[in-house]
């Protein structure tokens, strides 16, 4: 199927190879076009299509995507819109401040993004996609490009690139933090959260941080909190306090242990977040709970 294809001359003024703006957008039909896009979304929620792909959305996304790249946006219609950063720019644009990068990882992306504009299908897919807070802390060099190119003082086209230059390396270093978190979580990631969940089981009654967790595994903190809760789907803390409360059931169920003193033998230290927490987990009041398990057992 043949899409529309957006040619760079009716999107640069001149001699230009580069623009940005922002727009607000419903729908964005499915197209191509002859220079690389950067999109940010700053707000809204939507689909991008990418391809064959259907991508969920939202405030924070961030996608490179080379030419030649179908894509389109869609949201649910009515008063929704994407609000979205659009910075698009031809490969000779960078020539200067990419050439010269050798054979490292800034090498690699200047010849798969700007020399290889044929190149979508295979193991280059053709763009890159950053999501959530990855996205979000590139939007400060789109916004200094923004305040450079509306403002057009002597020297902009330098400050652009320069803001340009560093928004791409920044991204390529973040695409290759993601691909590696990945193959990680495959290989190794299932093990560390074993581990994790075995301490927590063996020291669940004393003081837990973080810090300690983290270290018993070889990870940093950060690291090991994105590790469990992409294979529990559950935030360590919340797992933390969900195995206390099971604790302190067991000992309200099974001896005759004061509230305060299953609390204690659990782990938890202050009885009004303890009763917080046991609540929030169990629906009821510790009291409560012991009293309706009682009965049961007659």
């Amino acid at each position: 199927m043949k899409y529309p294809v957006c040619e760079s001359k009716a999107y640069f003024s001149g001699e230009e190879s580069f623009n940005i703006h922002r727009a607000e957008v419903s729908q964005v039909c499915l197209h191509t076009h002859d220079f690389i896009e950067i999109a940010y979304i700053e707000n809204g929620s939507g689909i991008h299509i990418l391809g064959n792909q259907k991508q969920q959305t939202r405030q924070g996304d961030l996608f490179i995507m080379n030419a030649n790249i179908v894509h389109g946006f869609l949201t649910s219609g009515g008063k929704n819109k994407l609000g979205v950063i659009n910075c698009i720019f031809q490969a000779e644009f960078l020539d200067e401040a990419l050439a010269d990068c050798g054979d490292d990882f800034l090498g690699a992306f200047y010849r798969i993004f700007f020399k290889s504009f044929l190149a979508v299908n295979g193991e280059n897919p053709g763009y890159i996609r950053l999501s959530g807070g990855n996205g979000a802390c590139l939007q400060q060099f789109l916004l200094r490009m923004l305040g450079e190119y509306d403002r057009k003082a002597k020297g902009y086209e330098a400050a652009v690139r320069a803001s340009l230059t560093l928004l791409l390396i920044h991204a390529f270093r973040k695409e290759q933090e993601e691909q590696a978190f990945s193959e990680y979580t495959t290989e190794s990631g299932t093990d560390a959260v074993e581990r994790t969940i075995a301490y927590i089981g063996a020291h669940c009654e004393k003081p837990l941080h973080l810090q300690e967790l983290a270290s018993n595994v070889y990870l940093s903190p950060s690291y090991l909190s994105k590790l469990f809760k992409k294979h529990t789907r559950e935030t360590l803390t919340h797992f933390i306090q969900r195995k206390r409360i099971q604790e302190v059931c067991r000992l309200l169920d099974t001896t005759g242990l004061s509230v305060k003193a299953a609390a204690s033998e659990a782990g938890f230290r202050d009885m009004k977040t303890f009763y917080e927490i046991f609540k929030k987990h169990v629906g009821t009041t510790p009291a409560s709970y012991r009293k309706r398990n009682d009965k049961t057992s007659l």
